[in-house]
Order: structure tokens, then C-alpha cells, then sequence
């Protein structure tokens, strides 16, 4: 297990944190009006509702954009050298930012597809991350 941050859950937050520590990850979703997010907030943020529910999310995700970093801007991160990190829109409509897990970031696209991953940090926490769909493929050539 990594040194990496942990998440610091607080009201908001922690219903979030705790189904995936359950091993579901899930989204907010407005009873109003529809309208899905993440991260997690106290009202919606098309209607301002207050009447929210956590819906768990089935996994799949596409890549809108990514940034590979070839310096650790955080000591946790030095071994883990290059990471990718990326906005994902999950199939279910919520976007976020997340860790790509990607042998090789080149082969890396817009529009790839994306499963989801729960890494584990200390103190029981799962943090989501996502793998590209045959990321470790390149065009022509099979491993």
C-alpha cells in the first residue's frame, strides 16, 4: 500500500467516502430535476435542490483529457513516475478528475474507454482510478 494522500471526508462528503470503502463507487443525482455530479455537494447544482441521492455508478467511463507528469509535485507521488491524471465523463453523465492508470500514456486518445479501479490507501480508504480498455495495445501489434 502506498504513502499517497487519504481523503479527508466531512458531512458532505462522507456518505461518498464510506460506499467506497464498500466497494461502490456512486454519484449524486437531483430527485428534482434529474441532473447528476460529482464531486458530492449540499444542493444540486442545476435547481438547487436539496433533495440528493447517492446512485451507484456502473463503472465505464470515456477520457476527455489528460496530463502526464513526468515531475512528483508531491513526494507520495515520486515512485509512481510517470502518472496520468485525466477528466472522465462516466457512462452515466457525472464528470471528474482521476488517476489514469496507463503503462504507456501515449497510446492514450480522447473518446478511449475506461474501466473503473478502486485503489486502496491507508486507513481502509479506496480512491477511484481508471484503466483504459486495451491501453496496453498498440495499433497493429498485439502483446
Amino acid at each position: 500500500m502506498s504513502h499517497k494522500p487519504v481523503p479527508r471526508p466531512d458531512p458532505i462528503s462522507h456518505v461518498y467516502w464510506q460506499r467506497l470503502r464498500e466497494g461502490r463507487f456512486s454519484y449524486q443525482s437531483c430527485r428534482a430535476c434529474g441532473q447528476c455530479w460529482l464531486p458530492p455537494a449540499p444542493i444540486c447544482p442545476r435547481c438547487w435542490a436539496t433533495d440528493t441521492e447517492f446512485i451507484d455508478s456502473a463503472g465505464y467511463a470515456r477520457l476527455l483529457t489528460w496530463a502526464t507528469y513526468h515531475r512528483a509535485y508531491d513526494p507520495a507521488f515520486a515512485d509512481s513516475l510517470p502518472y496520468v491524471v485525466g477528466l472522465v465523463e462516466l457512462s452515466e453523465g457525472p464528470r471528474l478528475m482521476a488517476g489514469i492508470r496507463c503503462d504507456d500514456p501515449t497510446l492514450l486518445r480522447v473518446g478511449v474507454t475506461l474501466n473503473l479501479e478502486l485503489e486502496p490507501r491507508e486507513n481502509g480508504f479506496l480512491v477511484p482510478v481508471f484503466v483504459p480498455v486495451l491501453a496496453n495495445k498498440r495499433e497493429g501489434h498485439a502483446d
